[in-house]
């Protein structure tokens, strides 16, 4: 059996399947989510979770369990990662898709990038993407996965003047 780099992901993910990321969980209904009935595998669920409150994704407390800032932020990673576009249909039309994000959120707007390129968005300029795709929906969960709704636009276009030409032999369309 292969082991996950990161096995806490799945508690993480049934904290959040249990208490939606704000409040506590009992440490019972954890054990129910993950199905540890037996001894060893609660002492090794006691261990897991010692390593998570120590790496500060979990908090425990008399309460329970929950789900930190950080912890949330690598459910929603893991969320984003995993988002693709399932038909790569077009309608005429152009995604021009422009972000502004702070530098504070770095991270976020990299991973941004990333998928946007993933979504065979092309680089017009340093924060602007076009594809002919539509993809708006797969976007703005990223966008609101990672905290950056705020930040991001996405302007449908039936034309991009010069650009077109360029774009469109890229594209095929």
């Amino acid at each position: 059996m292969r082991r996950s780099k990161y096995q806490g992901l799945g508690i993480l993910d049934a904290i959040f399947r249990l208490t939606y990321g704000g409040s506590f969980t009992g440490y019972e209904n954890l054990c129910s989510e993950l199905r540890c009935g037996n001894k060893d595998k609660r002492k090794a669920l006691t261990g897991k979770l010692y390593r998570l409150k120590k790496e500060d994704f979990v908090e425990r407390s008399s309460k329970g369990v929950r789900l930190t800032e950080k912890g949330l932020g690598k459910i929603n990673l893991q969320r984003v990662k995993k988002i693709k576009i399932k038909e790569k249909r077009t309608d005429g039309l152009w995604r021009v898709i422009i972000f502004d994000v702070p530098e504070h959120k770095k991270l976020s707007r990299n991973i941004l990038r990333e998928k946007l390129r993933e979504f065979n968005c092309r680089l017009v300029q340093k924060s602007v993407f076009v594809t002919p795709y539509v993809c708006e929906q797969e976007v703005r969960v990223v966008v609101e996965l990672l905290g950056i709704k705020d930040n991001v636009s996405i302007i449908l276009a039936k034309s991009l003047g010069e650009s077109e030409k360029k774009l469109a032999g890229y594209y095929g369309v």
